[in-house]
């Protein structure tokens, strides 16, 4: 009768010996996981910044690109002007 007694507390101790390393190990993996996640997000939002700011310096070139892209007509405009008021000038009107 002693014997099954011992048997029986010597597997009730296993068991939660067996409970305890799951736990352990299941927490160990729930704290790497959050650990891990944290470190990712704030990869993603370093990532995040600098990618908008470098859009907002190629925003930034493009305006300054199309101010000079509209601006050229004009200036055509006004050098043939000016290249027919050196031929009146010249005494050369044709």
């Amino acid at each position: 009768m002693n014997l099954i007694k011992d048997k029986e507390k010597s597997m009730s101790v296993e068991i939660v010996i067996a409970l305890i390393s799951a736990f352990a190990t299941i927490g160990s993996v729930i704290v790497t996981a959050v650990v891990t996640n944290k470190q990712t997000q704030a990869k993603l939002e370093t990532s995040q910044k600098v990618t908008e700011t470098r859009l907002d310096l190629l925003t930034e070139e493009v305006r300054k690109h199309n101010n000079f892209a509209e601006r050229i007509p004009a200036i055509e405009t006004r050098i043939d002007y000016m290249e027919q008021d050196i031929k009146e000038l010249k005494g050369g009107k044709k």
